[in-house]
């Protein structure tokens, strides 16, 4: 009986001693793209969480006309979709829409031959607008990634 107890309370101190929450630090960011301009910033970071790659999108907010900096986090699968709807949203016409997972991508006309994205995420982080030059580097990173 004596033993037993021993036994748990040893169990119940390596538990509560060890790292029973991940550290932030532990595993950096790693900046993977920083497109855009200083007006409408755009970034892509990745970082572990827990053995899995999560991404994060930090973008400026076009839901406010302040300057407001906002970030939508992807975990892997979540990425890839929002680069295949990225894709398929540059494939198709001005002033249509895209719809994934996360939410919805809709096509704005620019500059003479040039689109705008705008994307409004499910989950009411914000909304993400950039130029299709930007978009294409967003496309081309998460290709790498894959």
């Amino acid at each position: 009986m004596k033993l037993e107890i021993l036994f748990y309370l040893l169990s119940v101190l390596l538990v509560t001693s060890g790292k029973g929450q991940q550290d932030p630090t532990e595993h950096p960011k790693i900046l993977l793209l920083n497109a855009g301009n200083p007006t409408w910033p755009v970034k892509l970071t990745k970082q572990w969480f827990e053995g899995d790659p999560q991404y994060m999108l930090t973008f400026r907010n076009a839901k406010f006309k302040s300057f407001k900096i906002t970030g939508q986090g992807f975990f892997k699968f979540e990425f890839k979709e929002f680069g295949k709807a990225l894709q398929m949203a540059l494939s198709t016409e001005a002033s249509s829409t895209v719809k994934f997972s996360e939410g919805v991508i809709k096509i704005l006309s620019g500059k003479p031959g040039k689109k705008k994205v705008e994307c409004r995420f499910a989950t009411g982080t914000g909304i993400f607008r950039a130029n299709e030059s930007d978009v294409k580097m967003i496309i081309c990173t998460i290709k790498k990634e894959e």
